[in-house]
């Protein structure tokens, strides 16, 4: 069908196989990438915080108080500049700290550095504690809403069990 040499065919081959291997390389990054940023972005925002504060190369710009249940922004433009951007995808400083009153951290030092937060379910060496933290967003709100509505329409729904008649409220 086609007049190729031998040498020719070959050539083309291996060609092809590179290609292909090229392609199955990148896939395999491709995926790997995936697989790390899914992991950290199934993390809530306290935890992605809680790890920030535990790594060491982060200490020159943020750290926890020496009591545990403060932790400091020493100096913003570090963490704007070398922190931020390790973890989140927007690494402006003001979408950090809405982020902290979203999810209800209270400022507790005035003035400009270092700048201190603070909650009740946020402290050094318990990460538990912080998946009991909630965000305060019109998100949740809804979702809240949501669920509320969805319980009083059971309630009204007819119940099987019992025939066609309607479960009291």
């Amino acid at each position: 069908f086609f007049n190729l040499s031998e040498t020719q065919t070959s050539t083309r081959m291996k060609h092809f196989d590179n290609k292909r291997k090229n392609s199955i390389d990148l896939e395999e990054d491709d995926a790997k990438e995936t697989m790390q940023t899914e992991s950290n972005d199934s993390k809530i925002f306290p935890q992605k915080l809680m790890e920030i504060l535990t790594d060491p190369a982060n200490s020159e710009a943020i750290t926890w108080h020496p009591d545990g249940k403060v932790f400091m922004i020493i100096s913003r433009h570090m963490f704007e500049t070398l922190v931020l951007p390790k973890y989140f995808r927007k690494t402006k400083y003001s979408s950090f700290t809405r982020k902290l009153n979203r999810w209800n951290f209270i400022r507790v030092t005035r003035g400009r550095e270092p700048i201190a937060y603070r909650h009740e379910f946020f402290q050094r060496d318990n990460e538990a504690l912080c998946t009991q933290m909630y965000c305060n967003n019109d998100r949740s709100k809804f979702a809240i809403l949501k669920s509320i509505k969805k319980k009083k329409i059971s309630k009204s729904e007819p119940n099987p069990a019992i025939g066609n008649s309607l479960v009291e409220p």
